[in-house]
């Protein structure tokens, strides 16, 4: 079933940006590799295409409710930088590290995402409010704001340019 006005993609980003912990079953008629992928990347803890059995549907279910509340990653670490999703807290070592809002959700998609590489667009697409007035300068300049909040002078930066295509952050 087509949803109206939304697609469950951008319904599942939505809900983990709002730090729904809930697990999510993806079910779709859509069955390639990519849009498995999509689906997975946006927040969805199991991907099921159609047509399916009702006992493998019942058996997946069964599986994602059996999670014991700790693989519902409350904390992510990436070196000595901590971001705790129940708190909504960054530390770096034993520091708190404040970051505005966007940076904070940001960053936790990064580190949700670790070593794989997104374009300014991408990110903007699932950070940023569909109807914001933004533009991609503001990923950059994001980035820049983080990066000079978390990095070290002296060390490589957390958050990676890859050239020509965006960032990733380095696990």
């Amino acid at each position: 079933m087509i949803l109206p006005n939304l697609d469950g993609i951008r319904i599942c980003r939505q809900f983990r940006e709002k730090q729904g912990s809930i697990p999510i079953l993806m079910v779709s008629a859509k069955n390639t590799i990519d849009d498995k992928e999509t689906g997975l990347n946006a927040g969805a803890d199991d991907y099921l295409t159609k047509p399916f059995h009702l006992k493998e549907l019942a058996a997946r279910v069964r599986v994602l409710l059996r999670r014991p509340p700790q693989m519902q990653n409350q904390k992510l670490m990436v070196g000595d930088i901590t971001l705790d999703t129940l708190a909504c807290n960054v530390t770096k070592g034993e520091n708190v590290i404040h970051l505005l809002p966007k940076e904070y959700r940001l960053l936790e998609f990064l580190m949700r995402h670790p070593n794989q590489v997104f374009s300014s667009e991408s990110l903007f697409m699932r950070v940023w409010e569909s109807d914001t007035a933004a533009s991609l300068d503001t990923v950059r300049g994001h980035i820049m704001r983080i990066r000079s909040k978390l990095d070290h002078n002296n060390k490589e930066s957390i958050i990676q340019t890859v050239r020509g295509l965006g960032y990733k952050i380095r696990n």
